[in-house]
């Protein structure tokens, strides 16, 4: 057996985070914006989980995401282009493809104090 299966192949260590995302498909044009609860945040991406087929999203999609960190005031907010990876039982893994230097910032500073507050929190 292949040990290197069992490996975590993730370049981000991700955290069990459950904060509201609004996800806007933008390849198709829709303005149609659909919430979800993030299961994990990494700096390389979430997994954010719905009603199983209740969102039109296949992997490869690219997504506008609105990722609100805590409040919803403006400093809580990180805006970035993903990629769906993967769909897996009703959510699906987001890959960062795009971010503004600020937005990613805000987002590893955000990693950074919820992993010194919750280091349980890490995922396997």
């Amino acid at each position: 057996m292949d040990d290197n299966r069992n490996k975590n192949r993730r370049t981000y260590p991700r955290y069990r985070v459950r904060l509201k995302t609004r996800v806007q498909v933008r390849s198709i044009g829709s303005l149609t914006r659909y919430e979800f609860d993030t299961e994990n945040v990494s700096n390389g991406g979430i997994f954010v989980r719905g009603k199983e087929g209740a969102y039109p999203f296949r992997p490869e999609t690219i997504l506008e995401i609105w990722l609100t960190l805590g409040s919803d005031e403006e400093e809580d907010k990180v805006f970035f282009n993903g990629k769906i990876m993967h769909n897996y039982n009703g959510g699906f893994g987001i890959k960062v493809i795009q971010i503004s230097d600020k937005d990613a910032a805000r987002l590893a500073k955000y990693i950074e104090d919820y992993k010194e507050k919750f280091p349980d929190k890490l995922v396997p």
